[in-house]
């Protein structure tokens, strides 16, 4: 029998979802013929109670973004008001991914020589914050910058660093923090409602997450040394089966073998594989769990997964109306637009 607890908290999850902007809206919004037309299209929406009283002055590129990373942090946090126990430790785990994004975004400016500020992230409530961000964008080297990651999960985050630059690549650093992510919420489904559905969700997610790095450090042509270093921090999830194998195969054939067990993946990325778009192997991984997501979100209602399948909505908005508000800032073509949406 589900707790009334679990009740609760799934009936207000439908509720919250029903404030998401459909798909079909979203699309529509890369139709939109210039920026002000596209803030005339989010006036529409849920976003006019934070923009309907802006100047035209103030609705700026930034101010939009900032607004955009409030809500989604916002509706990512929320949940956690009304949960308590091995679900409520679930959902802290799950928020984690705002952190993740954050440090990814510091790792790649600071390995590249990017500016970057504070005010380029995405906001965390004071009490879930364990790394000084605000510090961390303004260190300034990447060494210094990996100081602030090591005093939370991310201890080994040096010995990543150390990879990334035997590879000239951010990407096994990046590799390390979502493993040490998906890791520690891996760890917090113990003991949870429907926690074979939770379960089977998360190693999905992780592992469509380490397809990408995978094929990204194969495409990298590293070597074998690095290569096996760089994969040493999967530990979880079927991809970890087949890295030994994937250490000797090409790209082409890794895409094949993995076509075995996640067909609805690679049909997502298969073409932009063979292209060697590693961006677009990126989105491509991203829409296959927005597909996977969608189909849980048909399938089991009144699971404890349908609140997962939520909060990646969530995600796939804020990334979805980010692309687009820069698509249509610098002048990019509908059509590019649209090859960046989840």
């Amino acid at each position: 029998m589900r707790s009334p607890a679990l009740i609760y908290l799934i009936t207000r999850t439908h509720g919250l979802s029903t404030h998401l902007i459909p798909q079909d809206t979203i699309e529509s919004m890369v139709k939109a013929p210039t920026y002000e037309s596209f803030i005339e299209a989010l006036l529409r929406t849920d976003y006019s109670e934070y923009i309907s009283t802006m100047s035209r002055e103030e609705l700026t590129v930034n101010n939009l973004e900032r607004i955009f990373a409030s809500v989604y942090s916002n509706r990512v946090y929320y949940p956690i008001r009304f949960t308590g126990g091995s679900i409520k430790k679930l959902m802290i785990s799950y928020a984690r991914r705002i952190e993740v994004e954050n440090i990814k975004r510091i790792l790649r400016a600071k390995f590249s020589g990017a500016k970057i500020t504070s005010d380029m992230l995405i906001p965390i409530p004071r009490e879930y914050q364990e790394i000084n961000f605000a510090a961390m964008a303004e260190a300034p080297t990447i060494e210094a910058a990996v100081d602030f990651v090591t005093v939370s999960i991310y201890k080994e985050a040096y010995q990543y660093l150390t990879v990334s630059k035997e590879a000239n690549s951010v990407i096994p650093l990046e590799l390390y923090v979502e493993n040490e992510y998906y890791g520690n919420l891996i760890k917090s489904c113990k003991g949870v409602p429907n926690v074979k559905d939770v379960l089977s969700a998360v190693l999905a997610e992780s592992d469509v997450k380490n397809i990408y790095y995978v094929i990204g450090l194969k495409i990298l042509e590293l070597t074998p040394e690095t290569l096996s270093s760089a994969f040493s921090t999967i530990k979880a999830g079927r991809i970890k089966e087949f890295l030994e194998e994937f250490l000797r195969l090409k790209v082409d054939m890794i895409v094949d073998r993995l076509e075995a067990i996640y067909d609805w993946v690679i049909k997502n990325i298969h073409d932009a594989v063979m292209r060697r778009d590693l961006n677009a192997v990126r989105v491509g991984c991203s829409r296959a769990l927005k597909e996977y997501y969608d189909r849980i979100r048909t399938a089991k209602p009144l699971n404890l997964v349908y609140v997962l399948a939520y909060l990646f909505s969530v995600e796939s908005e804020y990334f979805n109306l980010r692309a687009i508000l820069h698509g249509k800032h610098l002048g990019i073509k509908d059509e590019e637009i649209k090859k960046l949406l989840v």
